[in-house]
């Protein structure tokens, strides 16, 4: 099973106690380390997947963009979605699931639950992805079903001329050799921290 919450492999942890210690650490920190093909910083491998399926298809979304929905008693809660879609609005959670709906975080599968009706009391358009599709290799193929049924264009990128597109041409001039990369690496990355505190819309 891929558990969608880590980024090392269960196979690096001496016990299976250990990495889901691991697991849900790094749940409970709410941690996004890793990378993607569009440049998303997503908290999970089933996450990547999903990004760069959706770069590579050209389809426009957002991650876990806040959402304000309201509780059975009226109160107001913000949820972050794990993606949005704007040309349809739609909503799409990646739950960490096991096919008989159990989880092996506690309290995760009430926690979906609760985040399933919030999205239908506000009529939402949702739907969702779990672990038990990443095992059985159906993810990608539920995604792809699930944005068609929505009739979300979608069109594959051509990826050797995308590829090529980051290589320079003999044609291209260099960088000049007195650049001082460390200052470029400063402004960039303090660049990228500015735009990642910022509120989300």
């Amino acid at each position: 099973m891929v558990h969608p919450k880590a980024d090392i492999p269960v196979e690096f942890f001496d016990a299976q106690a250990d990495y889901r210690r691991y697991v849900s650490d790094s749940l409970r920190k709410g941690k996004a380390t890793i990378g993607s093909l569009p440049g998303v910083i997503v908290k999970s491998l089933q996450e990547q997947k999903i990004a760069n399926w959706l770069w590579q298809h050209s389809v426009s979304f957002a991650y876990e963009r806040q959402i304000a929905v309201e509780d059975d008693d009226g109160t107001v809660r913000h949820l972050h979605p794990d993606f949005y879609y704007p040309q349809t609005e739609t909503v799409h959670e990646d739950f960490a699931l096991n096919a008989d709906g159990t989880s092996p975080f506690a309290d995760y599968a009430l926690h979906a639950e609760k985040k399933r009706q919030a999205y239908r009391r506000k009529e939402i358009d949702f739907f969702e992805t779990t672990s038990a599709q990443a095992s059985n290799e159906t993810l990608l193929s539920t995604l792809e079903s699930e944005l068609a049924q929505r009739s979300m264009p979608f069109r594959a990128q051509d990826l050797r001329r995308n590829h090529q597109g980051t290589r320079p041409r003999r044609d291209q001039a260099l960088p000049p050799a007195d650049i001082h990369l460390p200052e470029v690496y400063r402004v960039l990355n303090g660049s990228w921290k500015f735009n990642n505190t910022q509120p989300k819309p």
